[in-house]
This record gives structure tokens, sequence and C-alpha cells, in this order.
């Protein structure tokens, strides 16, 4: 039996598992039928990744200049797409659900990016200036908001975007650093993972705003 937690720790991109068991809080492959479907060399530490819908690109944050990367997948194999420069290391990434916009929250100020898909390419479609180090990002269901945790107080920022541009929806303050973020499948939650007690929060949006759920 495998490990799969260590084959994906060790920077494996893909793997084929045929099946899985929970052994002491750990995947185990119950079969000689994990490996890897292939790699590639960042300049550093990955630190985030997220696939396209369709599943044909895959956007990396990480910790080394140009912190950000497209990978294009073919099959079992990925090449490089482009690279774009953000101002520090890549936290947080998220493909909007068209596939068009890639949401990435970094160090450096404005400390979020939104990034425009053209192909292969990807370009800059706007800022948003967060209180401090973007962390975790979450595109909602129907691509209309961006759910952002961050280092500085609030520590969580619900933005709306209109085509290329984001704008403030509302924040909401966390006990401390806010960390991973996902948005349900309709669009009404935010689960938020922070530091401070409880260390989880679950919010619900009601249109622009965000209350505790």
């Amino acid at each position: 039996m495998k490990e799969v937690n260590d084959l994906i720790y060790h920077g494996l991109i893909g793997k084929k598992i045929d099946s899985v068991e929970v052994l002491n809080n750990k995947f185990i492959a119950t079969d000689d039928n994990v490996e890897p479907a292939s790699s590639y060399n960042l300049p550093s530490n990955g630190r985030c990744v997220s696939f396209s819908p369709d599943g044909q690109y895959i956007a990396v944050g990480y910790e080394g200049p140009p912190y950000f990367t497209l990978l294009k997948r073919n099959g079992d194999n990925v090449e490089l797409a482009s690279n774009y420069a953000i101002p520090g290391t890549g936290n947080g990434v998220s493909f909007s659900p068209d596939g068009k916009y890639i949401a990435v929250g970094h160090y450096g100020s404005p400390y979020f990016t939104l990034l425009k898909r053209n192909g292969d390419n990807v370009e800059l479609a706007s800022n948003y200036t967060l209180p401090s180090t973007g962390a975790g990002v979450s595109f909602s269901p129907d691509g209309q908001y961006i759910a952002i945790s961050h280092v500085g107080s609030p520590f969580f920022t619900l933005l709306k975007r209109n085509g290329d541009n984001v704008e403030l929806a509302s924040t909401y303050t966390l006990p401390l650093h806010g960390f991973g973020v996902s948005f349900s499948p309709d669009g009404q939650y935010i689960a938020v993972g922070h530091y401070g007690s409880p260390y989880f929060t679950l919010l619900k949006r009601n249109g622009d705003n965000v209350e505790l759920a």
C-alpha cells in the first residue's frame, strides 16, 4: 500500500488512483496503480493549484518569481502555457466557472490580482487592494463573487466582479487571519478556515452582504 498524501506533498501534479481507503487519517492506495501522471519544475515551492472547469489548464501559485504559472494539460502530460509576474508569493488561486478568469491572492501590494485567460495566455484584468497578504480565494458558482481570506483585519473580503473589474461587496471580521475559503455549490454559503477560536466560520451570503450563518 502507498500513502497518497506522501505523493501529493512531493509535488506530483497528476495521480492515477484506482481505489483508496482511509487509514489513520491518511488516504491509502489499496492497489499498485498510484503513479505520477507527470510533473513540472517550478522555480520554487508550489503553494496553491486550481484546475480550469474543462480540465485543460492548471493555475499554480508558488514562492519564487514570477510567482504564477499557467500549465496546459494534454492527457497525462503538462506543459507551460504562460507565466505572469505578480508582486509576491501566490497563496491562493481559483478559476472562474467559465474558465476565463483566475483569482489570485498573494504577498505584495495590492495582495489580490484578477487575471484573464485568453487561450494559453494570461493578462491583467484588475487588481484590488486588500489590507494585507491575500491567502485563500474562491469564485462563486455563478462567477459573480470572489471570496478572499487575508492576513490583515478584517481578515475576510467579498468582492463582486463585473466583467474585468472587481469592487468591494462586503467584509466580515474573523477572529484572526483567514486561510482557506470555499463557496457552497448554490453560492449562498462560504466556509472559512482561520486562526483564532473557533478556527472555522460558516458565512451566509445575501446579495452583496455576508453574515454569520
